[in-house]
């Protein structure tokens, strides 16, 4: 075999498909004795159950709940700034989508 570039683990060689044939180059492309194929591990998920799963299952039981009491619209507030745990993100989302349902409630 033709020595070509030197690999970055300075023990093996790599060949280039100028000096050697197609074929040759697959089969020579890392010739470091003892190298083994690098095994692929999955990624585990970090929850089971994401944020917006959780934010959806909120929705889905406080929001019918609206019409009997305008005390869930706080409670879906307060359930949301835990899961999200940003109180800014959580503070601004609430003036701008349920602040207005509030208000709309009282002066009715």
């Amino acid at each position: 075999m033709v020595k070509g570039e030197k690999s970055k683990r300075g023990a093996a060689y790599r060949c280039t498909s100028k000096q050697v044939s197609d074929n040759e180059a697959v089969q020579g492309l890392d010739v470091s004795e003892g190298s083994s194929p690098k095994k692929k591990t999955k990624r585990k998920p970090n929850n089971l159950i994401s944020k917006g799963q959780v934010n959806y299952a909120i929705d889905s039981l406080i929001h019918p709940l609206y019409e009997k009491s305008k005390g869930f619209v706080l409670l879906d507030t307060l359930l949301h700034c835990v899961n999200e745990r940003n109180l800014r993100v959580s503070a601004k989302k609430f003036l701008r989508y349920s602040m207005p349902q509030l208000l709309k409630a009282i002066f009715e």
